[in-house]
């Protein structure tokens, strides 16, 4: 829905700007025609104008989003290299707690990165915990939808708290998912609890 409503308001803006250049459609020709008292300008160009502005605006933030969104993804693949392609947990030697669930290119399922420091603040069953979190963001492309709301939401601004919500879904979807493979909330409850404090 965040896509639909991004794309219609480029659209509706773009539809706005075109009366600047367009000529007036064929119906309000025939109208005229039959007499039908009409403006002459179907749209002020001080409202077309403000649409290009605010198109412009848009495709900014679009493709400044879009370049932040690769940079990311290909910083994180970087990390990865060297170690071999069908390898899918990868440890990085790192004073920093932080663990990342790197979406695959087309055909690869993906890979779970993760900081001996993150690991050296959980125990063998929170550290289950972790990975089976960060399994199911790449088992259910959480990052895809993540991504997709992020793209609508530089379109839209308006489209924000969709962000933040989607963002925060996913996170409790792979909670969820994690509990269900350790059949453990309260160690699950824990094992997060201390990895997000340990990240933060």
């Amino acid at each position: 829905m965040a896509l639909v409503s991004a794309a219609a308001t480029a659209w509706s803006l773009l539809l706005l700007a075109a009366t600047l250049v367009s000529a007036a459609p064929p119906v309000v020709t025939d109208a005229r025609e039959d007499g039908r008292p009409l403006p002459p300008e179907p749209l002020p160009e001080a409202i077309a104008f403000a649409a290009c502005a605010l198109l412009l605006f848009m495709a900014h933030r679009f493709l400044r989003a879009v370049r932040t969104d690769h940079l990311t993804r290909r910083a994180l693949r970087l990390l990865c290299e060297g170690h071999p392609p069908d390898t899918e947990l990868i440890v990085a030697a790192s004073s920093i707690p932080r663990a990342f669930a790197i979406p695959g290119r087309a055909g690869s399922p993906g890979r779970i990165l993760v900081t001996t420091a993150m690991l050296g603040a959980l125990s063998a069953e929170e550290r289950r915990v972790l990975l089976a979190h960060e399994q199911a963001h790449l088992t259910h492309r959480h990052g895809r939808l993540c991504t997709v709301v992020t793209l609508a939401g530089a379109v839209n601004p308006f489209l924000a708290p969709v962000r933040r919500t989607v963002i925060f879904l996913v996170e409790r979807w792979a909670d969820e998912r994690a509990a269900a493979a350790v059949c453990d909330r309260a160690c699950t409850a824990r094992a997060l609890a201390r990895a997000a404090l340990t990240a933060g």
